[in-house]
């Protein structure tokens, strides 16, 4: 994850994931652990917290209440239902911050930063030859270019 130091200056050392406080560091590590304490009765499936096991717990006893008005799969959760829905319209809300692709999941994204895991200083940087501004994706030194 690419990040301000100053905004998130908690750092995951297993995975290098950046944090605004130490409590949500702490509850990010938890997983990093096989530990499963939290089990469902029903199913025996094992959770690393008790919101995960709440979460899951829901798909034992609600129907799924939310259809998609294209294609009719339905859903327990509204958020899963607005991320399905981008199958069908094409957005790509989350953008790389360093090549600007552009995913539909944050979870794409997430595994696409891994690729561009190298130190600030081995980065390629686009230098505007007017006005010597620097930019690390090629597209926004593109634009800017256009400005001049």
């Amino acid at each position: 994850m690419i990040t301000h130091k100053e905004d998130r200056p908690y750092i995951c050392k297993i995975c290098k994931s950046a944090f605004k406080s130490v409590p949500t560091l702490k509850q990010h590590l938890v997983s990093h652990s096989s530990d499963r304490p939290f089990i469902c009765k029903d199913c025996g499936s094992g959770f690393k917290s008790s919101q995960g096991l709440r979460t899951h717990v829901v798909i034992h006893y609600k129907v799924k209440p939310l259809a998609c008005k294209t294609c009719g799969k339905t859903f327990t959760f509204l958020g899963n239902l607005q991320r399905h829905y981008r199958v069908h319209t094409g957005e790509k809300p989350y953008q790389c911050k360093i090549c600007d692709k552009r995913f539909s999941q944050s979870n794409g994204l997430k595994a696409h930063e891994l690729t561009h895991r190298k130190p600030a200083k081995e980065l390629e940087e686009f230098v505007c030859t007017v006005c010597g501004k620097k930019f690390k994706s090629f597209s926004n030194y593109k634009k800017h270019m256009q400005l001049h």
